[in-house]
């Protein structure tokens, strides 16, 4: 039997792992793992903020289908965010047809209280952090406590779906010793020039890397370290069971984390590759023939999880979904599944309804970025406008909401990156590559019809 667990990694970015090529060993555990399946190197979310990203996991649609575009965490009785209770879940897929379902998660508890996070397991363990702590800062170790006595319990009752949601490395970073430490003043990303300025790939501009951004780095590097840790003790957990062989693990992440390179440090609001851009890599269970070490380089999303988890499982996946299994990818005997992602950015509430004035269109080789305005109005409250960007002075408290509207509409309207010559996305092509603007806008307007009433384009 076929069992498959599922594990995110929320604030992720790829380019930290050290299997992606980043320059300090960050992962052990997961490096391992890609040798020993697949390492997909351009899997692509749909949008920087949580609760869109997860809903797009677990229901194989993009934020343009299902139509979550804000994370609510902290929004109690928000009926406008709601995913219609017809929209299958993944769970609920695979519980219905014999599968023991669990997940150790606490997605359930955010302010708006997502019941759809919920659906489909008969198991759900609220991973809540003890009292006075967000519940962005329960620790791996935290979630391990809960999960290796289940795993203990229940590992062996095949076939099993397990989802696992690990917020390290998260703000605020709050791992213990050895990890604090881990990456203090460790090895750096070699500085280039780009138009005559200084620049780190996978860190930011030399100007902006501040003594307090450098010492951040270095614990945002020390979080990965820790969670990597603690996946080692689950997968030694399964090998002791003796069901490593039979299960297959999908590790990703929610969104990643911009650093010092775009217009929000140390947050994830905007459709740039330092969020969007997220680690995908696949052990495949036995039986499944994977070249060992294969890497992927076609594009892939979250709206193709999905799929490939009821591919793995031989279960015929619902209508209305908007991804493919990978499966054929990894197995090498695909290359590409798509020319074209689209994701979501910020996102506010105007006049009642959730929106998403930031969209954007991902290709192998370019990313565009649209931008509409954002209205403001008077009575509009900060959870109206939190999940919209994350400017430098967002915490200043003479800064208004009427201010962080402004500032993302001072935003360049227009954006587009070739990401074969600059995956960084540090130089802006809009004017250099008209033609490849304009088709990529017109493909971006089509999706955004899609649903108006979420995706904003002017």
């Amino acid at each position: 039997m076929v069992n498959v667990m599922l594990v995110t990694l929320d604030t992720q970015r790829a380019d930290h792992l050290s299997c992606y090529g980043y320059c300090r060993q960050t992962s052990p555990t997961l490096d391992a793992l890609a040798a020993e399946g697949v390492l997909f190197e351009n899997c692509v979310t749909h949008t920087a903020h949580t609760m869109p990203t997860f809903t797009t996991m677990m229901t194989g649609q993009d934020p343009g289908a299902h139509g979550i575009v804000g994370t609510l965490f902290a929004h109690p009785n928000e009926p406008d965010q709601r995913l219609d209770d017809l929209t299958p879940v993944v769970a609920e897929v695979l519980r219905n047809h014999g599968w023991h379902t669990a997940a150790f998660d606490n997605l359930a508890d955010f302010g708006c209280h997502p019941s759809w996070f919920v659906r489909g397991y008969h198991w759900y363990v609220n991973t809540w952090a003890p009292a006075a702590r967000h519940p962005s800062q329960v620790r791996a170790a935290e979630i391990n406590e809960r999960l290796l006595p289940w795993l203990q319990a229940n590992g062996t009752q095949e076939p099993w779906f397990l989802f696992v949601h690990y917020w390290d490395p998260h703000q605020a970073y709050n791992q213990p010793e050895p990890y604090r430490t881990m990456h203090m003043g460790g090895s750096a990303p070699e500085e280039v020039t780009i138009n005559g300025r200084g620049y780190r790939p996978g860190w930011g501009w030399t100007d902006r890397l501040s003594e307090a951004a450098l010492g951040k780095i270095d614990l945002y590097d020390g979080e990965l370290s820790y969670v990597d840790t603690a996946l080692g003790e689950v997968f030694d957990t399964l090998r002791e069971l003796g069901v490593y062989e039979n299960t297959a693990i999908i590790v990703t992440a929610d969104h990643g984390e911009d650093l010092e390179e775009h217009n929000a440090p140390f947050e994830h609001r905007e459709p740039y590759e330092t969020t969007v851009g997220v680690p995908l890599i696949f052990k495949p269970p036995a039986g499944l023939p994977c070249p060992a070490g294969r890497r992927v380089t076609g594009i892939v999303g979250h709206v193709d999880l999905l799929p490939s988890i009821l591919a793995l499982a031989e279960v015929e996946g619902p209508e209305g979904v908007d991804g493919v299994s990978w499966l054929p990818m990894a197995q090498g005997t695909e290359d590409r599944l798509h020319d074209v992602l689209f994701l979501t950015g910020g996102a506010l509430k105007q006049h009642g309804t959730w929106v998403s004035p930031e969209l954007a269109v991902r290709t192998e080789t370019h990313k565009y970025i649209r931008r509409g305005t954002a209205t403001y109005h008077e009575g509009q409250t900060r959870l109206d406008v939190t999940c919209l960007c994350a400017p430098p002075w967002r915490g200043e408290q003479d800064k208004s909401e009427e201010d962080l509207v402004q500032f993302f509409n001072s935003l360049p309207k227009r954006e587009l990156y070739d990401l074969a010559a600059d995956p960084n996305e540090t130089v802006n092509r809009i004017k250099e590559q008209p033609a490849v603007a304009a088709e990529l806008d017109q493909r971006l307007r089509e999706w955004a019809a899609r649903n108006p009433a979420r995706l904003i384009c002017d």
